[in-house]
């Protein structure tokens, strides 16, 4: 019974920790490590989203992967569309 219950609450705990695309634009975000787009992403006329991808100034560089919470950290993975590293940015 206990293995049942740890087995269909396992996805509602990852579930809750994901962050919707909207919620990328709250916040500053500040490189950590990996692809480095800028030291510093705020999305606005410099950097775009449009479905799943980040323009720097209409150019298509990088794809988000995932907007995550831990704990009291928001943390954004993205990959660069020239050479499919994985980059790590924290929200400010």
């Amino acid at each position: 019974m206990k293995k049942i219950l740890v087995i269909i609450l396992i996805p509602f705990v990852f579930n809750s920790c994901r962050i919707e695309n909207e919620d990328v634009y709250k916040y500053k975000w500040k490189y950590g490590s990996g692809y480095h787009l800028d030291d510093f992403i705020i999305f606005d006329e410099m950097f775009r989203i449009k479905n799943d991808t980040i323009y720097l100034k209409d150019e298509a560089k990088a794809i988000i992967v995932s907007i995550r919470k831990y704990d009291s950290e928001v943390v954004l993975k993205i990959k660069s569309l020239s050479n499919n590293e994985i980059g790590i940015y924290h929200a400010k």
